[in-house]
């Protein structure tokens, strides 16, 4: 091999482009570089000590409503939420926010509407019952 393209073989060359490419690979088919269960742990490393610090402060208040915030850890770790029904098997809309219902199990308005009997709705997933005007409707 020619002296000028002895460079070529330099397996830290190699290792960066092959990190590049992925990237823009990637990035061209609107994917994360790196794997779900790394972002997710990484993501959990990064939440645990505002959560320790919550739950600590949520035994002092109980009956408060306490709002938990955190930082903004960058765009790799923002997502676009996409909420799909279980009973009706759709995406959430505008027009068909999910539901929460008093029980924490969420729906989305059409299947919250659909299981309305006689002014009361019950959940599919547990014995619970409530009314309609008990859901909250959530942001996603």
């Amino acid at each position: 091999i020619n002296a000028e393209y002895m460079g070529l073989l330099d397996e830290e060359l190699w290792a960066a482009t092959r990190c590049k490419f992925s990237t823009v690979a990637c990035w061209a088919r609107g994917l994360p570089k790196d794997s779900h269960l790394l972002l997710t742990t990484n993501l959990g490393f990064l939440v645990m000590p505002t959560l320790n610090k919550f739950l600590k402060l949520r035994q002092n208040l109980r009956n408060a409503d306490y709002e938990l915030q955190f930082p903004d850890y960058g765009p790799q770790y923002q997502f676009q939420s996409t909420f799909i029904c279980p009973v009706v098997q759709q995406p959430s809309t505008p027009a068909n926010p999910p539901m929460l219902m008093p029980c924490q199990h969420v729906l989305s308005k059409s299947a919250v509407l659909s299981l309305e009997k006689m002014g009361r709705v019950k959940c599919p997933y547990c014995p619970s019952e409530c009314v309609r005007s008990d859901c909250i409707t959530l942001d996603v």
